[in-house]
């Protein structure tokens, strides 16, 4: 886990947000609507457990070379605790998010066999509201 020092002056999260979305804007090419979801996810990640349910995004695209991973990237540059993988596997996912509340950013899901898509979707499913967990 990536320890954050504190900036020695305060910062409004209007410029944080605008960094974000400028940063995003030149990097990622995707619908506005898109781009200030992600700007807006970052900060969730930092404070997720102060709400009862966090959101999961799922990025997709009909074709490959559209961006996904260098979407995915950029998550884990700016995403509390990021965990960048691709091809994980359930049990790998269930070991990390106990051990590590990580921000889990997974890439090449729909490569994965269909019955692993399952098991992490549970597990994803299951995770993303306070106080709800997997038994293993």
């Amino acid at each position: 886990m990536k320890q954050l020092e504190p900036l020695p002056e305060e910062v409004s999260l209007g410029d944080i947000l605008n960094e974000l979305f400028a940063c995003n804007r030149r990097h990622i090419h995707q619908r506005e609507e898109y781009r200030f979801l992600d700007c807006m996810y970052v900060p969730l990640t930092y404070v997720y457990d102060a709400f009862e349910f966090c959101g999961i995004i799922s990025i997709t695209s009909p074709v490959s070379g559209c961006g996904k991973t260098t979407n995915l990237d950029w998550f884990a540059k700016y995403c509390n605790n990021p965990c960048l993988s691709g091809n994980i596997t359930a049990s790998s996912l269930f070991r990390i998010a106990d051990a590590e509340k990580p921000t889990m950013l997974i890439d090449e899901f729909d490569s994965i066999n269909d019955e692993m898509r399952r098991e992490i979707s549970n597990l994803l499913n299951n995770g993303y509201q306070k106080g709800r967990g997997i038994m293993r």
